[in-house]
């Protein structure tokens, strides 16, 4: 069952919880000011980005996938779950 998680805020406890619950097959993508945390995201699992929000905070991507808000669409609909961070 992949879990697609939704990193949208700049709360570093968040990827702490996040690493104690994601498991091998689930993908996290990182949206609004969850972007900010990028640099500090360190697992293996499919990662990706939102090219509009790397772009609106100037923000350089060296770890994430960058997808378009269609690829993010079509990531919810084969995820099993989503569950969003905030």
């Amino acid at each position: 069952m992949p879990t697609l998680h939704q990193v949208m805020a700049s709360e570093p406890h968040l990827l702490k919880q996040l690493s104690q619950v994601i498991s091998s097959e689930d993908s996290v993508i990182f949206l609004g000011d969850g972007c900010y945390q990028l640099s500090r995201w360190s697992l293996a699992n499919s990662t990706f980005a939102m090219t509009e929000d790397l772009a609106m905070r100037g923000l350089e991507n060296t770890v994430a996938k960058s997808i378009t808000s269609q690829d993010w669409v079509n990531m919810t609909l084969n995820h099993t779950n989503v569950i969003t961070w905030k």
